[in-house]
Parts: structure tokens; C-alpha cells; sequence
């Protein structure tokens, strides 16, 4: 795969350009400004999805950084910044100038299907759906598991692109995932686990399938962004780190 940091920035681009698009009725914006990316959903008030999103050649996002964060901090949501590390050092240069210095690091990982570890676990079974039970089952899930509002993960589960992925020991919901489409690859998404049914191996187990079917159907890689508690699993299941990005916010304190 050639430069696949590259690979896996045009892949989240083209993703949630989908996504947003799937979210108008939310008064979602994606609008593509030559380096950089600007995103706004006041109904998904985090800073990932409020800002500005730059991959390789930063000075644009830079310059334009602090009119975007205005666009956002008027729809009352607090802006955030998106940038790969290896990529953007004058964007988060500018954002923390302007108030955004709260940092979170965010590996970017893919598996190829040469390197898919596939794994299960024992006394489960795994839905995938798109219908709207199952929609509202796994948003359930992924709320107890992220301690957000589920109303949060309706919306981001609610593209016709996407599937969910619900798993259940003994007949209970107990992790679920989701999976969306990019330009060549699969995007994996929302892996979530609340906390009491963690360590059966049923985040690992609902991501493998994921990645699985995503795989079975043609994509040529599946991609994510990991959180810290995932990373290990991810690693398990053949993942691999082809780059970092830096989330860049205002003090939560």
C-alpha cells in the first residue's frame, strides 16, 4: 500500500463526507476547502465534529483557523481541531494561540486482508443490521459504553451507508460496533463495550465480524481511529498503526 497514512486520511474524508451528508436534516455542514476540511453538527456537540480536519498541507487550515472556529462557537458548540501529527504543525501551532490546548492523541490504524487476525468469542451471537431495532440497540449500547447520550449515536448509526453490528451473550446486547464504507477500505466506528461486560473479548469479537464482512464484499483494507482502551484489541486482530492524529480542544475544566 502506498503511503498508507495518506491512504487512511483519504479514507476518513471520504467517510464522514458521507456521514455528513447522511446528516443534513441535523444541520450538519462538510464543506471541502482545498487542505482542509471544515465540519460542523451542533446535534453532536464534541470537537471532532466541530472544526477543522487537516491531513498533510496545513498552511491553509492555519490561516483560516480562526474565522472556522467562529463559524462553530456560533452554533454554540464548543470548535475543535483534527490533524495529522506528522502533517500539521503550524495548525496546532494556531490552535493552541487561540485557545485550543487541550490535546488527545488518536492512532490511525489498518489491517490488510493478509494481516486480518479474524476472533470470536464463546456463547455469543452478532446482528448485522440496518434496521431501526437494531439501530436503537446498538446506540443504547454504545452510550453505556462511551457514558454519552445515546441520542448522539442515533444519529451517527442513522446512514443508509452504515450497518451496526450488535453483540449479545445470553440473549443480552452487550457490545455492538458499526461499520461505514470509504473510497477503497471499511471504516470501523463506535466499537463500544460497557464497562461491567468488559475483558470476554466481545469488543474484539464484534470488530472481527465487522471487519470481516466489511472484507467479504471487496474492501481492500478496514481502517480506524483508536481509542486507548481499544488500541490493544485492535492490535490483536492484525491492526497496525500507520499514523497519529491530534484532537485539539478548549480545557474541558
Amino acid at each position: 500500500m502506498d503511503d498508507p497514512a495518506s491512504v487512511l486520511q483519504g479514507e476518513l474524508v471520504s467517510a464522514f463526507e458521507a456521514l455528513y451528508t447522511g446528516l443534513r436534516q441535523a444541520d450538519a455542514r462538510f464543506e471541502q476547502h482545498g487542505a482542509y476540511v471544515f465540519v460542523s453538527c451542533p446535534r453532536l456537540p464534541l470537537p471532532s465534529f466541530n472544526g477543522v480536519w487537516s491531513g498533510d498541507d496545513d498552511t491553509a487550515a492555519a490561516v483560516a483557523l480562526e474565522r472556522e472556529l467562529a463559524r462553530v462557537r456560533a452554533t454554540g458548540v464548543p470548535p475543535g481541531v483534527v490533524a495529522r501529527d506528522d502533517g500539521a504543525p503550524r495548525l496546532l501551532g494556531e490552535a493552541r494561540k487561540l485557545g485550543l490546548t487541550e490535546t488527545m492523541a488518536v492512532p490511525g490504524m489498518i489491517v490488510t486482508p493478509a494481516g486480518f487476525r479474524p476472533a470470536g468469542a464463546d456463547g455469543v451471537e452478532i446482528e448485522a443490521s440496518r434496521d431501526e431495532a437494531a439501530l436503537a440497540e446498538a446506540s443504547e449500547v454504545m452510550a453505556a459504553g462511551f457514558e454519552a447520550p445515546a441520542e448522539w449515536f442515533r444519529l451517527l448509526n442513522g446512514s443508509d451507508q452504515s450497518t451496526v453490528y450488535v453483540l449479545r451473550a445470553g440473549g443480552r446486547a452487550v457490545s455492538a460496533a458499526l461499520s461505514f464504507p470509504g473510497k477503497h477500505g471499511v471504516g470501523i466506528f463506535n466499537v463500544a463495550t460497557p464497562k461491567e461486560h468488559r475483558g470476554r473479548g466481545y469488543g474484539a469479537a464484534v470488530t472481527s465480524r465487522a471487519v470481516a464482512d466489511g472484507l467479504a464484499v471487496g474492501a481492500g483494507f478496514a481502517f480506524l481511529q483508536s481509542s486507548a482502551i481499544g488500541e490493544s484489541v485492535y492490535r490483536r486482530l492484525g491492526f497496525e498503526q500507520v499514523s497519529s492524529y491530534t484532537i485539539a480542544s478548549e480545557p474541558s475544566g
